[in-house]
């Protein structure tokens, strides 16, 4: 019974700092993202004019600020 606790404490505290740390991350993507208005995704790569078209539109510059292209890849953790 003593080592059923101790499985159930532990399993208990590693769910609890795993969901620690993904609030801590997501934290800090949305403060690292700012003021994001607008999202444009693909499952594949865009071409890296696009950022400058869009900048070009007029339409564009009526409303918003900025345009800032970027990666972003989903990570996994490595198998042993």
């Amino acid at each position: 019974m003593l080592g059923v606790a101790t499985a159930v404490a532990v399993l208990g505290g590693a769910l609890l700092v795993g969901d620690s740390v993904r609030g801590s991350l997501r934290d800090l993507v949305i403060r690292q993202l700012g003021r994001t208005d607008q999202v444009v995704v693909s499952t594949g790569f865009f071409r890296g004019a696009l950022a400058d078209e869009l900048r070009a539109d007029e339409g564009f510059a009526a409303s918003f600020t900025g345009i800032c292209p970027l990666i972003v890849v989903q990570g996994a953790s490595p198998t042993r």
